[in-house]
């Protein structure tokens, strides 16, 4: 039988999908922002694993993390979502597979879109005055350069909640969790 948005949000099947979207965000942010900065710091190409990891699709990446471990090594567990209320041990132990799953083919992403933009933006006069004024170059990475490089990354991040939504069909349906996927399949 069809669920109703509200009856959903009264049965507590939508704070996972969008504590799982906030992370996700949170983790590939996060993730491909060290990655470019520091590569970007030396004044080098990004070879990191981060940087060179191709988008891989959700689905894929959800079924080998589960197979991994959840079911060989049984590190985490295989079915459903446990609130943060019950504990923060058994609600890593559901979560922290379905959020890599839809969080690792963001990160590729949003690292090389980070990278070519610090890459233009290092090369800037305001930059060089910077640098010339003796500032650190940490504070100069930080403080003047990401502000700038940061605005294409943002409106990406926002069409990529289109993404991070259809991803989640697959990685609930695989990882048997009632979310937001569970409300679009019906």
């Amino acid at each position: 039988r069809p669920m109703s948005l509200a009856r959903c949000l009264l049965n507590g099947i939508t704070p996972f999908s969008i504590t799982r979207g906030e992370v996700t965000k949170i983790v590939s942010h996060d993730s491909h922002g060290r990655s470019a900065w520091t590569k970007n710091a030396r004044n080098g190409r990004c070879k990191s694993p981060i940087c060179m990891t191709v988008a891989i699709h959700a689905f894929l990446l959800a079924t080998t993390l589960k197979y991994w471990f959840a079911v060989k090594y049984q590190v985490f567990d295989t079915r459903g979502w446990t609130p943060l209320s019950e504990g923060v041990g058994p609600h890593l132990k559901t979560a922290v597979l379905p959020v890599v799953a839809l969080a690792v083919g963001q990160i590729a992403a949003y690292a090389r879109l980070l990278r070519s933009d610090m890459v233009a933006t290092l090369q800037e006069d305001f930059i060089l005055m910077a640098k010339a004024k003796g500032i650190p170059n940490r504070r100069i990475l930080w403080r003047h350069a990401l502000r700038p490089s940061s605005l294409t990354l943002l409106t990406v991040a926002g069409l990529n909640i289109g993404a991070l939504i259809s991803g989640a069909l697959i990685v609930e349906t695989i990882f048997a969790i009632d979310g937001i996927g569970s409300l679009i399949l019906v």
